[in-house]
């Protein structure tokens, strides 16, 4: 919708939706052979080193897993050479054996409890991506706890003084940026529900 509305860039999908007819087994429910080979095929065709030469950036939008990337480090390299990488949400619950993707995404998904309404912390009212935020902003969303984190090594955006569910001070990050290289990066932990 922003590219639409604005004009200044365009966007192009690497997804499948397993609820598509073709990917469905004789019971109607999704075939994870099919599914699996449709991703392997959509990454292939817009992952791989050549086809990342014609984006910008590109966004992982509630990613879980192993992702069959055709070349997981060349996927590095191109973000470090001066892209841009989105994670969103379970993002940082992709690649968990892949030290590199963790570190250039700056947390590991560490656990999640239920769905509860929170009053994050805005780190930085300058950020354009914080900037519209009220002051006393509240969201119901499932609140990501994280390993392998260092504050030091990204910008904080927003933030929880206290655990979302049982309330125990501490640090709770929700969303942070970071230079990876050239490169930029941008996480944010909320966006498990459509709202």
């Amino acid at each position: 919708q922003l590219a639409q509305d604005s004009g200044a860039f365009t966007v192009d999908y690497a997804r499948v939706e397993p609820n598509d007819p073709q990917y469905r087994g004789p019971d109607g429910k999704p075939d994870k052979a099919k599914v699996d080979e449709a991703i392997r095929k959509v990454l292939a065709e817009k992952m791989s080193p050549a086809a990342l030469e014609n984006y910008d950036a590109v966004i992982f939008a509630n990613t879980t897993g192993m992702l069959p990337l055709p070349d997981p480090q060349a996927f590095l390299d191109w973000i470090k050479s001066g892209k841009g990488f989105v994670g969103m949400h379970s993002a940082t619950d992709t690649f968990h054996n892949f030290k590199p993707y963790i570190d250039m995404i700056g947390g590991e998904f560490k656990q999640h409890g239920a769905q509860v309404e929170v009053e994050p912390i805005n780190e930085d009212k300058e950020c354009p991506a914080c900037r519209n935020i009220p002051p006393d902003w509240k969201v119901f969303d499932e609140i990501y706890q994280f390993k392998n984190f260092d504050r030091t090594k990204v910008h904080g955006l927003l933030t929880l003084d206290k655990h979302p569910n049982d309330k125990t001070p501490g640090d709770y990050p929700i969303s942070w940026c970071k230079e990876y290289g050239k490169g930029r990066v941008f996480y944010t932990s909320l966006g498990h529900r459509e709202d």
